[in-house]
């Protein structure tokens, strides 16, 4: 942190495909880890995809997972896929989409499955 304030982190942003976001996003889900917000850029404005659940720490599992796009909830990754949608076009529908970063991760080029779906490096 500089004396001025935070410094923001330059980095640029990693183009995929909006399955490479949805393959990711099971990943997570699949080793019992449904944390994971991605903030994205879609036709220049800003977005957030990921998943997100509840976790009991008694049985030390998660629970009522959630997949969400925005402020747009979905029960399930199938529902997600069928109508998670930006200005009225389907999420699955669009070419490519910019992850600028990864509240968990920072940079999304951290998670290796990511850095290997980059489509177009900006640099």
């Amino acid at each position: 942190m500089s004396i001025f304030g935070k410094r923001k982190p330059n980095r640029q942003p990693l183009l995929c495909r909006p399955g490479d976001i949805i393959e990711l996003i099971a990943q997570y889900v699949s080793i019992d880890a449904p944390l994971l917000t991605l903030n994205i850029e879609i036709n220049g404005k800003p977005h957030r995809v990921g998943v997100t659940s509840d976790f009991d720490s008694r049985t030390k599992k998660s629970f009522d997972i959630e997949y969400y796009l925005d402020d747009r909830t979905f029960k399930t990754l199938d529902e997600f896929r069928e109508k998670a949608g930006v200005d009225g076009v389907l999420f699955t529908s669009l070419e490519t989409v910019s992850i600028i970063s990864s509240d968990e991760l920072g940079d999304p080029r951290n998670d290796p499955f990511l850095a290997e779906r980059e489509i177009f490096s900006y640099k």
